[in-house]
């Protein structure tokens, strides 16, 4: 019987996976990671931890990726210009052009580790509905996280996914907190909102 529990929430959460990234934009979606926590020095394990670029982190990447094909692009034309005229007297523009292009590649980088948004998911598999302690747990644990000094990801999105739906002060009470619910049902996810 707990083994069977135990699959088919392992089910629950690699499907909920795979619905983050076909349909809400996630490009990772993990399950099992390890949280650092405040109050438990073995860590808190994660159902669900996913990642995406921000709407402006998808921008800054854009335009850095424009500047730095331009930038390689004049750098290629003033290396032909001068290997065809034999002009090899000013490598001001050389410098100035190499040092453009790498900073273009860094602000590429840079983007993507600084407007990298992650979420943390909770899922639920059980025969009743979750209820306002499964939702205190959860949040209990995130908050846990957030105070801890030694975590690796700035969580800013925070899911709860139920098998069977929400009690409604449990659903209330994730709305409050801005948890994100989503229920199973049999053609796939389904956001759910009280408020």
């Amino acid at each position: 019987m707990g083994l069977d529990n135990h699959n088919k929430g392992a089910d629950l959460e690699r499907r909920f996976c795979e619905f983050m990234k076909n349909e809400l934009g996630y490009k990772e979606a993990y399950t099992g990671t390890v949280q650092h926590s405040v109050n438990n020095p073995s860590g808190i394990k994660l159902d669900i931890m996913a990642k995406k670029n921000s709407p402006l982190g998808k921008r800054l990447k854009t335009i850095s990726a424009v500047f730095s094909v331009i930038q390689a692009s004049i750098i290629i034309f003033l290396i032909g210009f001068r290997v065809i005229t034999n002009k090899f007297a000013s490598n001001d523009f050389d410098i100035i052009g190499i040092s453009s292009l790498i900073l273009c590649i860094i602000f590429y980088k840079l983007a993507d580790v600084f407007t990298t948004e992650y979420a943390w998911v909770e899922c639920k598999d059980l025969q009743d509905k979750a209820d306002i302690n499964h939702v205190n747990k959860m949040l209990f644990e995130f908050n846990s996280n957030k105070k801890s000094k030694d975590r690796k990801q700035t969580f800013r999105h925070k899911y709860f996914v139920s098998a069977n739906g929400f009690v409604y002060n449990a659903q209330l009470y994730a709305e409050q907190n801005e948890i994100i619910c989503y229920i199973c049902t049999d053609k796939g996810f389904e956001k759910t909102k009280l408020l």
